[in-house]
């Protein structure tokens, strides 16, 4: 098959960097369609592809998986509702906010945006959404905004309950709600994407910026730093702040919201100043030695975190991300052989294992850990990001990610990401192990 082909297509298609999901995920998508239209000849396939937009589109939707429920993160929905009422009703009464949600996927996310709007008491007229995605499967779901189990996590079917009407195929959506969103079909990295449309108080770019490369997430950030207003917000998924806003954007400085504002001058100038003087202190042999101990696995105990509050309703937050429970003696072997240099064995067997388990925070951090050691910063940078998309709190991968951070001059991210770390160790969590609620 022209693995190489397809990947070279993605990424020009969609800014998809194959690292990031492994070169295994694209080959069984390939051959998901291949099957699906009858066809055995990788060759014609490719050219097919090539050829037709709307198979090249089928191609993406078979590639980009999407994974949402409501209030994913609810932190970042009790921010946009303090930004809305402390921040803008004041400065613009009268006024429209404006919030874009991309990728929007299959709508959860645009829809928790109304309903945290409409909860907070602005009215229908007085805000705007518009929600892209890439995928046309995933828009048309949104659409019908009729949603099963698995959309609503934790307690979040009773935090919105009262926008929906149980059905026989699944929860639906009140009208008053679906009307609020307005959905359109685009590519973030398409030269005219969302060309005149204006520009937005809040952007919800979260959960897509580890895929990208890092040309991928500059335009994207000069993309965004023109979309956005001055006085506005934007938010990042868990595992993407400090990826590319160095210069750009600075944090709004809430805890676990992710939320980021754009630079002023004044700023700009503090940053660099702070970044000159920063240079330079940390040396090579020290680096290396605080790396080699961040290699041993250290056994801590898992505890109860209790239950996690927003702030604003006190219902319990979506559940976690759960390591699976088969391969994980793979993984743990995995981590012996990095641990003793033996690092192409490492990473066959992690990969082996996420081919027959499906995506594992642990194996992308031992994935991670054999890049670093190996001197691939760039690659093993994504492995730790994807590692923290799966399980946030996974110790080990918040360390080496700091760590790596802290080499690049970027002082201000890998301090974020230790006081993360602390906070995980102080909770008692273990390494890679599942965050656990205490519903158990």
């Amino acid at each position: 098959m022209a693995q190489t082909a397809f990947e070279s297509l993605l990424k020009q298609s969609i800014g998809l960097e194959a690292g990031t999901i492994g070169g295994d995920s694209i080959e069984r998508a390939v051959k998901r369609r291949m099957k699906e239209l009858g066809l055995a000849d990788s060759d014609a396939y490719l050219a097919l592809v090539h050829e037709s937009g709307e198979e090249r589109s089928a191609l993406v939707e078979e590639v980009v998986v999407p994974e949402s429920w409501f209030f994913r993160n609810k932190e970042a929905f009790v921010v946009l509702q303090r930004f809305m009422l402390d921040e803008w009703c004041p400065a613009h009464p009268g006024g429209v906010l404006r919030v874009l949600s991309v990728p929007c996927s299959t709508g959860e996310e645009p829809y928790s945006i109304a309903m945290a709007l409409m909860d907070a008491g602005l009215k229908p007229g007085r805000f705007h959404i518009d929600a892209v995605d890439v995928s046309r499967r995933a828009l048309e779901k949104a659409r019908l905004a009729c949603y099963g189990k698995n959309s609503f996590r934790g307690k979040s079917l009773a935090l919105c309950g009262h926008y929906f009407r149980e059905t026989k195929t699944g929860f639906a959506l009140q009208e008053s709600v679906r009307k609020m969103v307005n959905f359109h079909q685009g590519n973030v990295l398409d030269r005219g994407f969302m060309e005149g449309l204006g520009s937005y108080d809040v952007i919800f770019f979260r959960n897509i910026l580890i895929y990208f490369d890092d040309a991928g997430r500059s335009r994207i950030a000069k993309w965004i730093a023109a979309m956005l207003k001055d006085d506005g917000m934007f938010f990042v998924g868990h595992a993407e702040g400090g990826l590319m806003w160095q210069g750009v954007f600075t944090s709004a400085r809430y805890r676990m919201a992710f939320a980021y504002r754009k630079f002023n001058d004044e700023q700009r100038v503090n940053r660099r100043t702070r970044k000159s003087h920063a240079a330079g202190k940390l040396s090579k042999p020290k680096r290396k030695a605080r790396q080699e101990r961040c290699l041993s696995p250290t056994k801590r105990s898992r505890a109860s975190t209790g239950r996690r509050r927003n702030g604003c309703d006190g219902a319990e937050g979506p559940a976690p991300v759960k390591e699976e429970a088969e391969g994980t003696q793979t993984l743990e072997a995995a981590h012996e052989l990095a641990n003793l240099g033996r690092l192409q064995d490492a990473a066959a067997m992690c990969e082996a294992n996420m081919r027959e388990n499906g995506p594992s925070a642990q194996a992308h951090f031992i994935l991670g850990l054999t890049c670093d050691r190996e001197g691939g910063g760039a690659k093993a940078e994504a492995y730790f990001r994807k590692a923290l998309y799966l399980n946030p709190d996974h110790y080990e991968a918040l360390v080496h990610l700091a760590l790596l951070v802290e080499q690049q001059g970027d002082v201000a991210a890998a301090s974020r990401l230790k006081k993360r770390s602390r906070r995980v160790y102080e909770k008692g969590l273990g390494n890679g192990e599942p965050v656990r609620d205490g519903r158990e």
